[in-house]
């Protein structure tokens, strides 16, 4: 079932009040609770206990299955987390909120504010929304996450031409002959008169999971070896069992369709048009392969126990398809931390 995007950024202002009458803050629980991952069955975890700003999150094997808070071991706070008062997502072994840095979660200490705000290391933090229904976590910003420079006042005196001028906030621009829109990422554009939002807020942002391969091993590259040897040996005389087949019932080579010709690999073959994608939306390398990832490159067979964790940046009029791997890895499972044991 594909499921449509509804814009996130119009998320109401967070009420601790109003989400104690609830019982709900944006969907996860009040009080503590553990992120699961619907794909691996792994745990959000902050690696190590680290307390240092900026320290990534990831995935790793659940430490404690008791969801009793006394019975509970003080080394697994690092996979617990609760939603404050400020509405912030933070982590119960250090009390750090968690951040969107290039794609990735990370831990953030709080900071004050710095001119000129926001930037990378002053701004506010991200709304994470929990939907039960979907098992979607949604990620919204105040700002564009990748914090561009910020544009120069318009008195500043620029070495632009009358053709790359300064743009305002607002203008009226001609679409590009792909149909395109070139403007600053920060800027508020009119195409064909109609308001045209910045790349970033054009795109919905779900946490996923990354599947992770085996490393290969000498067996696999001698075993890869004697396949394609033995495919080289016996290639020449495949032609010549007419009595079962004629080299003219042989199978026509596919024919490349428009774009297939340039594509390029980034961590697997993309193609052209999500190459164009990228450029348009600023996507982060990571969000065009998941948008294009193969059912090879979903096989989640690596023994070590760590698996990352993205942030990914979807089109508004994309629909979340894909085989049911891929859409377990944007599915997450929130188990509540109970105060004490339940009473039969």
């Amino acid at each position: 079932m594909s499921t449509a995007f509804t814009d996130p950024n119009t998320l109401d202002a967070f009420s601790a009040s109003e989400a104690a009458l609830d019982g709900s803050a944006r969907g996860f629980p009040l009080g503590y609770f553990i992120i699961r991952s619907i794909a691996s069955g792994k745990i959000l975890d902050v690696p190590d206990h680290t307390t240092a700003d900026g320290a990534e999150l990831v995935l790793f094997d659940e430490k404690e299955s008791s969801l009793v808070e006394s019975m509970r071991k003080p080394e697994a706070d690092n996979q617990v987390f609760f939603i404050d008062s400020s509405g912030a997502l933070a982590a119960k072994h250090s009390g750090h909120a968690v951040d969107v840095q290039d794609g990735a979660l990370v831990l953030r200490r709080r900071k004050p504010i710095l001119a000129p705000f926001p930037n990378q290391a002053s701004h506010n933090l991200p709304k994470f929304e929990y939907s039960p229904v979907t098992g979607h976590i949604t990620i919204t910003f105040d700002s564009d996450p990748l914090f561009p420079p910020p544009l120069p006042p318009k008195d500043t005196p620029t070495t632009n031409t009358d053709d790359d001028a300064q743009r305002d906030d607002f203008e009226m621009v001609a679409p590009n002959t792909d149909d395109s829109v070139s403007t600053s990422p920060n800027a508020w554009v009119h195409e064909v008169g109609r308001p045209v939002p910045p790349a970033w807020k054009q795109r919905t942002y779900l946490l996923t999971s990354i599947p992770s391969r085996r490393p290969r091993t000498f067996a696999d590259d001698a075993t890869e070896f004697f396949v394609s040897s033995a495919a080289l040996i016996t290639a020449p005389l495949s032609g010549l069992s007419f009595p079962f087949g004629s080299p003219s019932e042989a199978k026509a080579p596919e024919r490349i369709g428009p774009g297939e010709g340039d594509a390029r690999p980034i961590g697997e073959r993309v193609s052209f048009e999500h190459m164009q994608a990228a450029k348009q939306y600023d996507l982060f390398d990571h969000e065009v392969v998941e948008e294009e990832r193969s059912e090879e490159a979903e096989i989640d067979d690596n023994p070590h126990p760590l698996r990352k964790v993205k942030v990914v940046g979807y089109r508004h009029n994309t629909h979340l398809g894909g085989n049911t791997k891929a859409r377990d890895r944007r599915r997450w499972e929130i188990l509540p931390i109970r105060r004490e044991r339940k009473r039969f």
